[in-house]
């Protein structure tokens, strides 16, 4: 019995672990304030891009990879970006994203997945956007939030990583390279 409690209480310290990791990982955007090439959404994501990606488990295991088109319109500070994912089981996703730019630095965003709204934040060459996306997986919808880092890596590349939670565990990630046509 003893030694099962042990177990029990090493489980229960790995967890905390976790989480207290998990909390201390985010990096704040003010740390890229001064570093450029500034990322502006309506440069960036304005006409056509391709993306490459995949999807890993909460134990970094790639479980789907995907090739993606984008492309962007923008009109004063409106924007919107239509996204078209083919994975490797040849399913398609498609989103359309309505973006708009609501202060210096500072966006929201709807699409039809989405629930609610997303927000975003600017900093030199980074973003941060954080949404919670409806994913349907045998006849259930799940609201799963979705944290995303954009760093842009010069005028024509960016890489983007989501993180994927559930009652603040991470579930899992995507990894998007991004590419300007």
């Amino acid at each position: 019995m003893n030694r099962q409690m042990n177990r029990q209480m090493m489980h229960f310290i790995k967890f905390l672990l976790g989480v207290f990791m998990l909390s201390a990982c985010s990096t704040s955007l003010e740390s890229y304030k001064d570093k450029g090439p500034r990322l502006e959404l309506d440069r960036f994501f304005n006409g056509e891009m391709k993306a490459w990606g995949v999807v890993m488990s909460r134990s970094h295991v790639v479980t789907r990879r995907f090739t993606a088109t984008l492309k962007g319109e923008w009109k004063d500070n409106v924007g919107s970006l239509k996204e078209e994912f083919l994975f490797d089981n040849k399913e398609i996703q498609k989103r359309e994203w309505k973006i708009k730019k609501t202060a210096d630095n500072k966006y929201e965003g709807t699409a039809s997945d989405v629930e609610g709204t997303g927000f975003g934040e600017t900093s030199g060459f980074a973003m941060n956007w954080k949404y919670t996306l409806k994913i349907p997986v045998d006849g259930t919808v799940y609201n799963v939030p979705f944290d995303d880092s954009m760093f842009l890596v010069d005028e024509k590349n960016l890489i983007n990583r989501a993180v994927m939670t559930k009652f603040g565990i991470r579930i899992g990630e995507i990894i998007i390279f991004i590419q300007k046509i």
